[in-house]
């Protein structure tokens, strides 16, 4: 289990190679088992000072962004190992960044964001490609 999560952070720019679904959703379920972590002790701590609220807030945003990388490049390897062609990756990314980032108050504009999520995930969960021999 810890050896696909260190694969995880030792591929941060591997983008040609293919990752299996295990090694996909152990790093996305230790990922957001921490990210649960740091906000349960931001919470613990929530009476005692601020500045150390504030630590913790920095931490979870600071972890959300530099595991970003790693998780494009696995998203890709997935897709890879799924057969998928990776553009559909960067245009269901291009969605998503419209539907749900620039243009979440147009409620219709919105649907296309979480339509696009799901299409992500259904490329993700897809089953491993066999190679033809």
């Amino acid at each position: 289990m810890l050896n696909a999560y260190f694969k995880f952070w030792k591929n941060i720019f591997n983008y040609k190679d293919k990752t299996n679904i295990k090694d996909f959703f152990i790093p996305q379920i230790i990922n957001i088992g921490l990210i649960i972590l740091f906000m349960l002790l931001a919470n613990m701590v929530n009476n005692i000072n601020n500045i150390i609220i504030l630590t913790f807030v920095k931490l979870i945003i600071g972890f959300i962004i530099i595991s970003l990388i790693p998780e494009i490049s696995l998203m890709v390897r997935r897709y890879r190992d799924s057969g998928t062609p990776v553009y559909y990756f960067l245009i269901i990314l291009v969605l998503m960044l419209i539907g749900n980032i620039l243009l979440k108050d147009v409620k219709i504009i919105s649907y296309v964001g979480k339509i696009a999520h799901l299409f992500n995930l259904y490329f993700l969960f897809k089953s491993t490609k066999k190679a033809d021999n």
